[in-house]
């Protein structure tokens, strides 16, 4: 009972010094709460409980401010069992937050830049992942590029792109044309269905309107075959030249192919090139 008495007589003296105003209250549970006779912490004000917990409530405002004077360093130090495993710091005008045990990293953030540090703060280069095969981010979106394997603008991926693309003929209109495309980087894949009308032209074979201007000065790429319309088993392998922003076909001696050659026949095949 005379602690009790102690207790109340300290809150007399709090409460005598506030003028009317209750500043701290000490309630039945041994909760203290300033601010606020409450323990709603949807109330704002401060409370303490004798377990250890203790919560902050304010309307519009930050709750808690940690001002280191002079030096770097630890801001915030959290702890289990007496021992500090994690850590909210400053470096300059950057906030780092790390883990403390060994091997583990952390984050340091940056006017423009947010890069790993390792357990104790420091820049870490080249050590830590970004997820894991069992602990994957979902998408990952840039506006600009990547760095694979270097640092060098020759390591840099500021590209991926796939889509559709429709062939056109040279002095022909195909009686059908489809095609599709990969883009990574410079390197670009196509395929290509085309069929041909039945037509005598005698201007050069080719798909003209590619979805990226190649590189001039490719090799020859594999063309595909062709299969006669009637369902019959002939096949012939082609070969192309990839032009700035055309295929040109080709025969095993490399003689450029005719429309005329073609008519009514089916071709479908691939090209890999490059572009600028």
């Amino acid at each position: 009972m005379s602690r009790a008495r102690d207790t109340a007589n300290q809150i007399n003296r709090v409460n005598s010094s506030a003028a009317d105003a209750t500043a701290l209250t000490v309630d039945s549970s041994e909760n203290v709460l300033v601010g606020t006779t409450s323990t709603d912490q949807s109330i704002a004000g401060h409370g303490f409980k004798p377990d250890g917990f203790a919560y902050h409530t304010r309307n519009g405002g930050a709750m808690l401010r940690l001002n280191r004077l002079t030096s770097d360093g630890d801001l915030m130090q959290i702890q289990k069992d007496g021992t500090t495993v994690g850590s909210v710091g400053n470096k300059s005008d950057d906030l780092i937050i790390h883990t403390t045990t060994a091997n583990h990293s952390g984050l340091r953030f940056g006017e423009g830049y947010i890069f790993p540090v390792d357990n104790t703060g420091n820049t870490s280069d080249g050590v830590h992942d970004l997820g894991l095969s069992v602990g994957r981010y979902k998408d990952f979106y840039l506006s600009g590029g990547i760095h694979l394997g270097g640092v060098g603008s020759a390591n840099k991926l500021d590209d991926y792109e796939e889509g559709t693309w429709t062939p056109t003929g040279e002095g022909i209109t195909y009686a059908q044309a489809f095609g599709s495309y990969v883009k990574v980087g410079r390197m670009v894949m196509v395929t290509y269905n085309i069929t041909f009308p039945s037509t005598g032209n005698t201007g050069g074979a080719q798909i003209n309107s590619l979805p990226f201007s190649a590189t001039v000065g490719n090799a020859y790429q594999s063309g595909g075959y062709i299969t006669a319309s009637s369902g019959g088993s002939a096949v012939e392998t082609l070969f192309l030249t990839v032009a700035t922003n055309r295929l040109i076909f080709r025969d095993s001696g490399n003689n450029n192919k005719n429309n005329n050659e073609f008519s009514q026949d089916f071709i479908q095949g691939s090209a890999v090139y490059t572009t600028d």
